[in-house]
């Protein structure tokens, strides 16, 4: 027997929104050196839509600092529980191209 499944929270959950994101500032030395790809974040959003708490998941090491430092001023619409804003953790993921 493993641990019991944690308990389930009746009622309607939203995810939250993007309302409000810049673009990620393309490193010049990844520039030059022709690195691209997607940096996936695990984000913690609090209760008023700030992005409180960056994780990287995955992605190429010369872009993390710059996407984790785009999604810190994205603006989100909270995700709500029951009507009530609550912080949450989502997954982001930023593209860097050299298209």
């Amino acid at each position: 027997a493993g641990p019991a499944p944690p308990p389930t929270v009746g009622g309607q959950l939203q995810p939250p929104q993007v309302i409000s994101s810049t673009a990620a500032v393309y490193p010049p030395s990844a520039r030059m050196q022709r690195i691209q790809g997607a940096v996936v974040l695990d984000v913690l959003v609090d209760e008023t839509g700030k992005v409180v708490e960056t994780k990287v998941i995955a992605g190429p090491a010369p872009l993390l600092s710059a996407a984790q430092e785009s999604v810190r001023n994205w603006k989100y619409k909270p995700a709500q529980l029951n009507g009530k804003p609550i912080a949450v953790h989502t997954k982001v993921s930023v593209r860097f191209s050299l298209q």
